[in-house]
């Protein structure tokens, strides 16, 4: 604070309803000090600024922080009605406004939670690779036998590219980018990192027990399955119409996914013809 009482650029940053408070404060010692020979400065109430000039909260955003006041909730929601936006119209596209607008949120309260439309962008594909492995996590693998334990990973990873068409589209976009905002994620490695730890335990295992054949590289094993899942789910619709083929069924779709476990079985199973080695 300086000599009369005002925040100096170098103050920490409260959230928005001390700014408010602190305004009033400020403008009410002003009127204490000068008694009656001069008037107490006239506010913008639609607007107030902060003093730092790095951002501005408006009324209106105190009474939505007041009636949002569970911040890992108000998270949430911007993070879904975001993946909405970023899945139909792309990056470019996505309008930081209208995401707002549809959590009933200023977008001056957005950027208070993420601070700039790129951060957001990021946040919604860590989201969607975080939700893909919690419900990973929630299968069994690790007890099953391990070719049962594959074949539980194929048909989980097909069906939640099916399941939630959000995934594939937001994919599509990150790489139509070249994975630019994704390489800003400081928790991408460690949302794969559990995935490939299981897949790395169930092939050691069926290895140790003579299920699979050894030399198996988890990595390569997961490439396999899912470029058989994500390429037919994200090609299907073009794919019908240029074969004048059935995939959009769910028993179409069902043939499909038993292909990938044979497949897969083929090229891990001991015993199995193997497929030409991979570098």
């Amino acid at each position: 604070m300086n000599s009369i009482g005002l925040p100096l650029k170098s103050d920490p940053v409260p959230g928005p309803e001390a700014w408010i408070a602190g305004r009033r404060s400020i403008h009410g010692s002003a009127a204490g000090r000068f008694g009656n020979c001069l008037a107490p400065p006239k506010i913008d109430k639609s607007k107030l600024e902060s003093w730092n000039g790095r951002c501005a909260v408006s009324l209106g955003d105190a009474v939505v922080a007041r009636r949002h006041n569970d911040p890992a909730r108000t998270r949430e929601q911007i993070l879904a009605k975001a993946t909405d936006e970023f899945a139909r119209l792309g990056f470019e596209g996505g309008r930081v406004d209208r995401i707002a607008a549809r959590c009933n949120l200023s977008k001056n309260m957005l950027y208070y939670y993420f601070h700039s439309k790129e951060k957001l962008f990021v946040a919604v594909l860590e989201r969607m690779y975080e939700r893909m492995r919690d419900q990973q996590r929630d299968l069994a693998v690790r007890t099953s036998d391990p070719a049962v334990a594959l074949e539980q990973l194929i048909r989980y990873t097909f069906n939640a590219f099916r399941d939630d068409p959000t995934i594939i589209r937001l994919m599509n976009e990150e790489n139509k980018h070249k994975g630019k905002y994704l390489k800003k994620s400081q928790r991408v490695r460690d949302l794969y990192g559990p995935l490939l730890e299981t897949l790395t335990f169930v092939i050691e295992r069926g290895c140790k027990d003579g299920v699979f054949r050894p030399n198996l590289d988890p990595v390569t094993v997961y490439l396999m399955f899912c470029a058989l899942c994500y390429h037919y789910l994200s090609n299907q619709f073009t794919l019908e119409i240029a074969l004048g083929r059935d995939m959009s069924s769910e028993s179409a779709q069902q043939r499909w996914v038993d292909q990938i476990v044979e497949v897969m079985s083929l090229h891990c199973l001991a015993g199995s013809p193997s497929l030409r080695k991979i570098a």
